[in-house]
């Protein structure tokens, strides 16, 4: 055991919303050079919550459903977001989209 896992060892777990979340570390999806290193990262950092711009993912077209396939299989909690939408009715379709495909309502 290192360090960090004594630190995190003693950590009083985070709840939101009633749900008990395994790591205090909240990690956003976005600017990682390949998903095999964005999936590296997830498993090394531990992260509890994982951010997606459910916005930004469908506008790189064909590319979306495999990125949204490899954040379901991470096994992390994903917290989809709005980021990019441009009004209100846009962000909410989106939200409403994000709700659907992760079958959650943290957005």
């Amino acid at each position: 055991m290192n360090a960090i896992d004594r630190a995190l060892g003693s950590a009083k777990p985070l709840t939101l919303y009633g749900v008990e979340i395994p790591s205090r570390l909240l990690l956003g999806t976005a600017r990682y050079p390949s998903p095999q290193v964005l999936s590296d990262a997830v498993k090394a950092s531990r992260a509890g919550v994982l951010t997606v711009s459910v916005r930004r993912e469908q506008a790189r077209g064909n590319t979306g459903m495999r990125f949204f396939e490899l954040i379901k299989g991470l096994g992390v909690r994903v917290m989809p977001n709005t980021a990019g939408c441009r009004t209100p009715r846009e962000a909410i379709t989106t939200a409403q989209m994000a709700r659907e495909l992760f079958a959650t309502d943290w957005v």
